[in-house]
């Protein structure tokens, strides 16, 4: 690439970076205005949750959310016992669980307790959207379509949420993202990106999955090492026996384990659609659908993305009611389908103009 070259690119970078995290922030932002800039909004404390009474160490009258909440009050309280998970006991669901989450925990544990650590969740999450959104524009541009496709990033429902609740989403996509803008090339440092990204969100390892079937069933093509898109499932199952190992949680609230929890989310295909209300079922079949097309469209030119949107249409189908009754926790079930999506129509509409172009 010539001097000029890297220097558009540099440009393109930042623009598409920054359009992303500033979408990616105004949901959050919006919340916050609500609140009255009350950043336990972000949290999403439930009312009758358990670790309400962690959170109240350090916010004596926090937001609160009907019922249990979600997951960003346990990123908290295991972000303020980092290391020492242990002591979260009896403060989160499921211990070992939220131990295997240790990404987002780790990233802002260095930040003061309370405001200041609910802040870096909500920083990580916004540069986490925008590099998404930069990895997302790098693979669009390998295959010829515009780079501002990863702007979409910044309106991908899972990463907005995972803005606005403090999850950990966000920085799973990202990561996994550069995985596989890198697993060709630099296989090793995908090794490392993937792992990663499974240690912030278990579902994360779909994609060094999709990158093997892909280098497995490729021709004509030199082949990364296997070792090195097997390392992400050998680190996590490391990790995992280690907090297994490591963490006593309380017998009430015993997770199971790696495979009970995988138990939790799936469930028999199609089931759950019986279950659910009918604006779930058209989330549902909307998802599996773009999905598929979206698949379908770059089966060839990044099959290891085909791959992956399959691996998320699985989910899709197999989530268990618990998951697709709730339309938020649904839609983060699979989030590379609308970027992906808008990926594809961007080489369609560019396809049909060259083939306008043409001459007969």
């Amino acid at each position: 690439m010539t001097p000029a070259g890297g220097r558009r690119r540099l440009v393109t970078d930042l623009g598409v970076f920054v359009l992303a995290a500033v979408l990616g922030g105004i949901p959050a932002l919006g919340l916050l205005a609500r609140e009255d800039g009350d950043v336990t909004a972000l949290l999403v404390v439930g009312e009758a949750a358990i670790s309400r009474e962690f959170v109240e160490r350090d916010f004596p009258d926090p937001v609160l959310a009907p019922g249990y909440g979600h997951d960003g009050q346990q990123f908290y309280v295991m972000a303020r016992t980092f290391p020492h998970f242990q002591a979260a006991d009896g403060h989160v669901d499921r211990l070992q669980y939220r131990a295997r989450r240790v990404v987002l925990p780790l990233l802002v544990a260095a930040a003061p307790a309370g405001a200041p650590t609910v802040w870096a969740m909500l920083a990580v999450n916004l540069v986490a959207i925008g590099m998404a959104g930069v990895a997302l524009g790098r693979l669009a541009g390998r295959l010829g379509a515009s780079p501002l496709v990863g702007v979409v990033a910044g309106v991908t429902p899972a990463l907005l949420f995972s803005a606005r609740a403090s999850l950990a989403d966000a920085p799973a996509f990202a990561l996994a993202a550069w995985g596989v803008v890198a697993w060709r090339r630099h296989p090793w440092w995908a090794a490392v990106l993937f792992t990663s990204a499974a240690l912030a969100r278990e579902q994360a390892l779909i994609v060094p999955a999709a990158c093997l079937l892909t280098a497995l069933f490729e021709r004509g093509r030199s082949r990364p090492p296997v070792a090195a898109l097997a390392t992400p499932f050998a680190a996590y199952g490391a990790w995992a026996a280690a907090v297994g190992i490591w963490l006593h949680p309380s017998a009430e609230r015993q997770g199971g384990g790696p495979l009970a929890e995988a138990q939790r989310l799936l469930d028999v295909p199609f089931r759950p659609w019986l279950e659910i209300g009918g604006g779930q079922v058209m989330i549902g079949v909307a998802m599996t659908g773009l999905a598929a097309a979206a698949a379908y469209v770059l089966r060839r030119d990044l099959p290891e993305a085909a791959w992956w949107l399959a691996g998320e249409a699985l989910l899709v189908v197999t989530s268990s009611p618990a998951i697709s009754g709730n339309t938020s926790n649904y839609l983060r079930v699979a989030p590379l389908v609308i970027p992906a999506a808008a990926l594809s129509a961007d080489l369609l509409s560019r396809r049909r103009r060259a083939a306008a172009a043409a001459p007969a």
